[in-house]
């Protein structure tokens, strides 16, 4: 997602980066769709300000010994958009723009008996997050994700520092 150098996502005392805004979300959707834990082999940041990762490419390996990938980038030359792809034994499935589909999205599933493709409408994400947050204080539904949740993605996120030389926000 590029974004201007002035905008506060640049500044390291309101814990900016690339990946802790940005990649925070592939991470999560890696533990998330996988049910797996990554564990980080490698990661090379492309710094600005002092400590600030502008982009990141980053090596993972899941708890199951399948190699993953994150990259993430805000620099004013990034290509705006997400995806998620992941490949197995029977097929691949690539979903486009799963952070903000209002804006398009696609899921496609390729598997030896075809390609199929399709299209979702709906609200912003952060529509949907508010009415899982009045479901949960209305007693509704269970919260899909908890505090425990964004403390693992954290540790990850600090993992993906320190493999690129960076140190972890909060530091």
């Amino acid at each position: 997602m590029p974004l201007p150098s002035t905008n506060i996502r640049y500044d390291w005392n309101l814990a900016g980066g690339a990946t802790i805004d940005l990649g925070c979300y592939p991470l999560h959707m890696l533990r998330e769709f996988s049910g797996l834990m990554p564990r980080v082999l490698k990661a090379s940041a492309k710094t600005g300000p002092k400590n600030i990762d502008v982009a990141m490419e980053v090596r993972l390996e899941m708890s199951d010994g399948v190699p993953a990938r994150m990259k993430c980038s805000m620099a004013q030359d990034a290509v705006g958009g997400a995806m998620f792809s992941a490949r197995g034994d029977r097929g691949e499935l690539t979903i486009i723009n799963p952070v903000a589909p209002h804006h398009g999205n696609q899921i496609t599933l390729n598997t030896d008996g075809g390609v199929k493709r399709e299209t979702m409408a709906g609200d912003t994400t952060y529509t949907c997050q508010l009415c899982a947050f009045v479901a949960q204080i209305r007693g509704a539904d269970k919260f899909p994700t908890d505090g425990a949740e964004g403390v693992i993605n954290m540790r990850i996120i600090d993992d993906v520092y320190r493999a690129a030389g960076l140190p972890p926000r909060g530091t």
